[in-house]
């Protein structure tokens, strides 16, 4: 039988390639790796308590955010992962019942004396009603 095609699949690719492909989270540490180089040394030039306080509020605010942030590519990932499953399940019951429907269409179309003979394989099915 042919399965459904499942559109999770093209954003699964899309998400794996952006995340793994581009190595999303190593490119995001060299770069905040940068930054906090760049605002140490603005800070050993800058005497103001003012200005070292907004640069170090400014990081703080950063590692949280990129915390929230790869949590939630993450959890995308995990979720799409559970889509991913259950479509496939989807498609499997959708592709099984079609041919049990497709079957019980034959028998219907079959003569009188042939469906009181084979009630045996409605029993099999694995739907039942």
């Amino acid at each position: 039988r042919k399965r459904l095609p499942n559109p999770a699949d093209s954003f699964d690719l899309s998400l794996q390639s952006f995340v793994e492909g581009n190595k999303f989270f190593g490119h995001y540490e060299v770069t905040f790796q940068s930054l906090k180089h760049a605002a140490d040394a603005y800070l050993k030039v800058e005497n103001s308590a003012e200005e070292r306080e907004t640069v170090g509020k400014f990081l703080s605010d950063s590692t949280v955010q990129w915390r929230n942030l790869s949590v939630e590519v993450r959890s995308v990932r995990s979720m799409l992962e559970e889509v991913v499953t259950n479509w496939d399940k989807y498609s499997s019951t959708v592709a099984t019942l079609q041919a049990w429907l497709e079957d019980g269409e034959k028998m219907l179309n079959q003569p009188e004396l042939v469906k009181k003979v084979k009630p045996v394989q409605w029993e099999s099915s694995p739907f039942s009603f």
